[in-house]
């Protein structure tokens, strides 16, 4: 659609993380993102939600040479956001406590099917690691969450998989 042409072309991949963009989550996609970033898809970047200007040009500060390949939507009306979430093909969705159902960012994108990675931590309830329904990784670990979003998007099959077993979580 022309949302997702905005930002990629065809062929490649985009990763979206919705939220806030407080200076934990920020601090744990800085870590994570140099290792999909510069991965041989280049993949390019969705980010969605307030203050996610902000966050980009911090990234473009670090990191000149992704510029063409992140993108930020800023603050996106609740009515809006369904068009945003559905162009990206996953989300890295890191917690510094770990995803829960409290986290309304990560259902969002599991409500509308969307693949997720995110990281287990002392808020996380057992479901998630039970139900096969998200990729996660230990929170101190920023190279795991970025393998499985490596993972994620050379496999098309696992990443309708996961959406459709989010789905079913949620």
């Amino acid at each position: 659609g022309l949302v997702r042409e905005a930002y990629v072309s065809e062929a490649q991949p985009l990763i979206g993380h919705f939220g806030s963009y407080g200076h934990e989550v920020s601090t744990l996609l800085m870590s994570a993102l140099p290792a999909v970033m510069e991965s041989s898809a280049q993949p390019s970047l969705l980010l969605i939600g307030a203050r996610s200007q902000a966050f980009r040009e911090t990234l473009i500060a670090r990191q000149p040479a992704w510029s063409t390949r992140v993108h930020a939507t800023g603050y996106v009306a609740s009515a809006d956001l369904t068009r945003y979430l559905n162009v990206c093909d996953l989300f890295l969705q890191p917690y510094p406590d770990g995803i829960s159902s409290r986290r309304t960012s990560a259902m969002a994108c599991l409500a509308l099917g969307r693949p997720l990675v995110s990281t287990t931590g002392h808020l996380t309830e057992p479901l998630w690691e039970t139900s096969g329904a998200v990729k996660l990784a230990p929170v101190s670990e920023p190279r795991e969450l970025a393998s499985a979003a490596l993972q994620l998007m050379t496999d098309p099959g696992e990443r309708a998989r996961l959406g459709r077993a989010g789905q079913g979580l949620y």
